[in-house]
């Protein structure tokens, strides 16, 4: 079990590495009417989430999907979109150092496995070799598998306040706000009230 969960994870990190980063173009509020201040809000928001779960319980990715379709893995790509000195991008860093000593002990720990191995195999072979120098690399392996689950769920954890952080605060930096269920700039004038409709005489 905690080796398939480590296999899981390693390979989470694998992906996690090689993803996508998307090119967002800085927002200007500044430069946009009321109108396309809302347009942009609705088109950049978040509609779903997605978690990748291992073993049950054990997250090991996760990514939104904005309304325009884009899919975001890594938070940091969100930093034009709501600014460095935001909740979401201070999720975001802790996020990408978490992924960085993932990544570093997932280099290790196949390191130490190949390693083992390749010493186990020629302790077998002579006579002249001990075996305990691979068992211990082998270990040393194992140990760092656990670190990688470790980071990696520092990472997801990270991900998820950055996720949930950045509806709030793009919606802050294009200075929109919810209206009943509606979203309205907030300096812009409120849209009228539906008028009532009177109901049929009955005969």
């Amino acid at each position: 079990m905690i080796m398939s969960r480590i296999t899981a994870t390693i390979g989470a990190i694998g992906l996690a590495a090689c993803a996508t980063h998307h090119q967002f173009a800085p927002l200007d509020p500044a430069k946009l009417t009321s109108a396309e201040r809302v347009q942009t809000f609705m088109r950049l928001r978040p509609v779903s989430k997605t978690t990748t779960i291992e073993n049950g319980n054990n997250p090991i990715d996760s990514s939104i999907i904005l309304d325009d379709k884009t899919e975001v893995w890594l938070p940091e790509d969100l930093a034009p979109l709501v600014g460095d000195d935001s909740e979401t991008m201070r999720a975001a860093r802790a996020s990408e150092r978490a992924r960085t000593k993932s990544i570093i002990s997932w280099s290790t720990t196949i390191v130490l496995l190949a390693g083992g191995f390749v010493m186990l195999v020629a302790s077998h072979e002579s006579d002249n070799l001990p075996s305990y120098p691979g068992y211990l690399m082998l270990g040393g392996g194992v140990i760092g598998g656990a670190f990688v689950r470790h980071y990696n769920a520092e990472d997801i954890s990270a991900r998820h306040r950055a996720f949930e952080a950045y509806p709030r605060e793009l919606g802050a930096k294009l200075n929109v706000c919810a209206h009943g269920l509606q979203v309205v700039a907030c300096d812009g004038p409120l849209p009228a009230p539906p008028v009532p409709t009177a109901a049929p005489r009955q005969p």
